[in-house]
């Protein structure tokens, strides 16, 4: 009888008694698949008429009088995804987002991969195992400003599948509330390194000082810059080659953890209420105005109680 090890078999009849056999053909399934003879067609018991393999890479067989068969593994590997979010040539994108795509059908797992250039050379991030439609990237893997190329791949007992189309986006610029620090790092790898910043009449070269340290390397960081500098550009020069931009931009999170009082610093995310250099974001809650306030941008989400209490002035400075 027909024993199914996962393996991809073909029945050949031949004028040729000699060709004429069970063939095992080699797994995953190319046109350049080599076919090894296993046994004479004299000597089999049963085989099937028809066989095909779906999008998962599982093998049906259709036997004459003897129902369908299917395979017990995989003889090939998960046909492609398709990206989803974030959409192609997005930009503003998070240094953490959360990438998702879809699958034709559903693999064992699926295997993400994010470069820095379209023929993924320069692999940055090479994620297995993933068993989900989506995956959030953790801290520490991309950089501000930047552009990156990711892809996906299902993964079966077959092998690895082919690659899906590949997508770009770009992350957003370097984002500070005021406390704490922000590290940038240049695209680029050299001896020499010179940090310069744009306060709006060009490039300057950058000392370290109380707010700037490394300078003279690969990254910079920057410490408790005040809101003040919104709206400033940063890049490095190395070997005499100017990397990617930076601009930084100072932004506040409502919370809501405290109360629903704008003027407590509890409920921001950083600690620090919003001045007339701050982005204000609101997706959470009730905010109420109760003191002369100011920002330079409010998002607002649709369907966010927001108010102003009567006398009170509430200056957007944008």
């Amino acid at each position: 009888a027909f024993t199914n090890t996962g393996k991809v078999y073909s029945v050949v009849n031949s004028g040729q008694f000699a060709l004429a056999g069970l063939y095992l053909m080699q797994s995953p399934i190319t046109t350049n698949s080599s076919f090894t003879k296993l046994i004479n067609i004299g000597t089999l018991s049963f085989y099937f008429n028809t066989l095909f393999i779906d999008k998962c890479g599982y093998m049906y067989g259709v036997a004459q009088g003897g129902g369908i068969s299917i395979s017990s593994l995989p003889v090939n590997t998960p046909l492609q995804s398709t990206l989803n979010i974030p959409a192609n040539n997005a930009t503003n994108i998070s240094t953490t987002p959360t990438l998702s795509w879809t699958p034709v059908c559903t693999p064992d797992s699926f295997r993400l991969q994010i470069a820095t250039d379209t023929l993924f050379a320069n692999v940055i991030y090479n994620k297995a195992s993933i068993v989900t439609n989506s995956y959030t990237l953790p801290t520490g893997i991309l950089l501000n400003a930047n552009k990156f190329y990711w892809r996906i791949a299902g993964v079966n007992a077959a092998g690895v599948g082919k690659w899906s189309s590949v997508n770009n986006f770009s992350t957003d610029d370097v984002v500070n509330c005021g406390v704490g620090n922000n590290i940038m790092a240049t695209n680029h790898t050299g001896a020499t390194y010179q940090w310069q910043v744009n306060t709006g009449a060009g490039f300057i070269n950058i000392m370290d000082n109380v707010n700037y340290s490394g300078s003279s390397t690969k990254t910079l960081q920057l410490t408790s810059a005040p809101t003040s500098w919104y709206g400033y550009q940063y890049q490095c020069i190395t070997n005499g080659i100017a990397g990617n931009i930076y601009t930084l931009k100072f932004a506040a999170y409502w919370s809501g953890a405290a109360n629903t009082i704008w003027s407590n610093a509890l409920n921001w995310n950083c600690g620090i209420i919003p001045d007339a250099n701050t982005d204000a974001f609101i997706n959470t809650g009730t905010v109420l105005v109760n003191a002369n306030a100011f920002c330079r941008s409010l998002f607002l989400t649709n369907g966010i109680p927001f108010m102003v209490s009567n006398g009170v002035d509430f200056m957007i400075t944008k």
